[in-house]
């Protein structure tokens, strides 16, 4: 995959702002949202299922996931539940997650990308909102639990820039590319919750 952009030497001079600084961290951001959707969409390959699609999850949904992933044996370690907004937004009328009598008290948050999607913990596993998950508002959401172990994706060429002027087109062009993929590897570690 690759993310590029001209800027014509007339817009540089023209223009108020540097279009090439006020672009290049949208091109990062556009190359880590595909590797995002590349893992999103294996969130419904996997057999283990629980809940129902434009429905949010319950508790049972969410204890029986759980079952699902002590049933093949995956470590409690390295599990996390990610959501959609409407899901996350939905698991805010579950006490657990709104009392802190639930939750185990946690270090001082920080405002990187992982802490701000960051809702809560549910039996110590880490749960996450991302607007990245597959699905819409009107059909439902591919909601996952799983173990780190259930999906891998390799980064065989990290994002790379090449830049070059264009005299035919008197134009700074830069391109990034990036090389990867991605694969189901372990299907009973991970369970996909159908809900909101």
């Amino acid at each position: 995959k690759y993310v590029a952009m001209a800027v014509e030497s007339i817009v540089k001079v023209q223009a108020d702002r540097d279009q090439m600084a006020l672009y290049s961290g949208k091109m990062g951001h556009a190359l880590a949202k595909d590797l995002d959707d590349a893992i999103a969409v294996l969130v419904d390959a996997f057999t283990q299922t629980v809940g129902t699609l434009g429905v949010s999850l319950s508790d049972d949904n969410l204890l029986r996931a759980i079952q699902y992933l002590d049933d093949a044996d995956a470590p409690t370690d390295n599990r996390n539940i990610v959501t959609s907004n409407p899901q996350s937004i939905e698991f805010l009328k579950f006490d657990r997650f709104v009392h802190n009598d639930y939750d185990r008290l946690r270090g001082e948050l920080n405002t990187s990308a992982k802490e701000m999607a960051y809702i809560k913990s549910f039996l110590n596993m880490p749960m996450f909102k991302s607007v990245n998950v597959d699905g819409t508002n009107a059909a439902g959401h591919d909601n996952v639990m799983m173990h780190k172990e259930a999906l891998a994706m390799i980064l065989q060429m990290e994002p790379t820039p090449h830049a070059d002027f264009d005299i035919d087109y008197f134009a700074d062009k830069v391109a990034i590319e990036q090389l990867y993929g991605t694969k189901e590897m372990r299907d009973d570690h991970g369970v996909w919750m159908k809900g909101l």
